[in-house]
């Protein structure tokens, strides 16, 4: 759809913009150059790169889809024994990112934006996260829409969450952001999501 905008010269979000949204690791790049905490990301092509990156960034780390969503082909790795199990798991995959592993509750920051600013706000809890969710089906998921939006625990949250869509030159849209609230109270961004207006 950015293509389409940019030939036909169609306001709307960019070619370039749409890229940081899709991107996992351009995405994680962008916001961490506007000074945001995120995993550290590298992206991996081949076996042998992805060996460099689980080298890089030590165990545990998160593989997942460079443009994946729905944490579809997400794979928490611990150990040696469980990167062995998992690497056939990705052969249909053409590239993928092998992340820092942040502990910490996860949560959502949703919003509608206009002109860049979110014109309306709203933060989830996921409870179990959604990887514990996916790899144990028997498990019945639970979001729990946080009313109270002035919590002091989330604050941190709502300020990396608008600073995020800054980051990435949002516009008008929806968009969906996961991050995580660690044990210290720190909010380190997880990814986000948009669809254009």
């Amino acid at each position: 759809a950015a293509r389409m905008r940019e030939r036909w010269g169609v306001p709307g979000m960019d070619v370039e913009t749409a890229i940081g949204f899709r991107d996992k690791v351009r995405m994680k790049e962008r916001v961490a150059a506007a000074g945001l905490r995120v995993p550290e990301a590298v992206r991996a092509a081949t076996i042998a790169e992805v060996l460099a990156a689980v080298e890089r960034i030590g165990y545990p780390l998160i593989i997942k889809p460079i443009a994946g969503a729905g944490s579809a082909d997400t794979y928490r790795i611990g150990s040696e024994e469980d990167l062995r199990h998992i690497i056939p798991r990705l052969r249909h995959l053409p590239e993928v990112s092998i992340e820092e592993f942040v502990t910490g509750e996860e949560l959502t920051y949703d919003t509608v934006c206009i002109g860049g600013e979110p014109v309306y706000e709203n933060v989830t809890h996921y409870f179990p996260p959604p990887l514990i969710a996916r790899r144990n089906e028997w498990v019945s998921p639970i979001s729990v829409t946080i009313r109270d939006l002035a919590r002091p625990d989330i604050a941190p949250g709502l300020a990396l969450g608008r600073a995020v869509l800054s980051a990435l030159g949002m516009d008008d849209g929806f968009t969906h952001m996961e991050w995580f609230l660690t044990p210290s109270g720190e909010a380190v961004f997880g990814e986000i999501g948009c669809r254009p207006g």
